[in-house]
């Protein structure tokens, strides 16, 4: 399984947020031929928060960008890849298929799963041709009910920027960033 991670210079879930709803809000705006504000920033979030913070949290799991809105040490890095393809986390060997399809579900852009989703969908999984217990497995050591950050939070979406509250805060959070 491979996963790709972008490179991009931004700190927080917050830096990154902002910066995608203010391209989504220039480009509505450019594509209807006038200052949509507020109404395009806040549709990236009704639109596009989910997938987007499920794909930082991935991330984190992986180890491949720390994120301290998170505020998780314990799942950062918490998936390994050894070199002979092995996925191991916590100290358990994971079915590679078995994380791969738990995190194509949890990536879907419309209607990304839950853990209420992956559980109610037992049968759906087993016919899709998944061990159910490895997929179980994969979503105990995901984490995913661990990953949950409301945009409101951060987020002032009637003047289209982050909370300065927050962004003051945010240097707490980096005590917990690994060297």
């Amino acid at each position: 399984m491979t996963l790709s991670f972008e490179c991009l210079p931004f700190d927080t879930i917050v830096e990154y947020g902002h910066h995608e709803a203010t391209k989504h809000k220039y480009l509505r705006s450019r594509a209807e031929g006038r200052d949509l504000g507020a109404k395009a920033y806040r549709e990236w979030f009704a639109q596009y928060w989910v997938p987007f913070y499920h794909h930082r949290w991935v991330q984190y799991l992986y180890g491949k960008r720390f994120f301290p809105e998170f505020n998780q040490p314990d799942f950062f890095g918490r998936f390994q890849v050894h070199a002979d393809g092995c996925l191991i986390a916590c100290g358990e060997q994971l079915c590679p298929r078995a994380a791969g399809f738990v995190i194509q579900q949890f990536l879907l852009e419309k209607q990304p799963w839950e853990l209420l989703t992956f559980i109610n969908n037992r049968d759906e999984i087993v016919r899709l041709g998944h061990d159910y217990d490895e997929v179980r497995k994969v979503l105990v050591l995901f984490g995913i009910n661990e990953c949950r950050i409301g945009w409101e939070k951060f987020f002032a979406v009637e003047e289209c920027r982050s909370k300065g509250d927050w962004l003051s805060d945010s240097r707490q959070y980096r005590l917990f960033q690994p060297a």
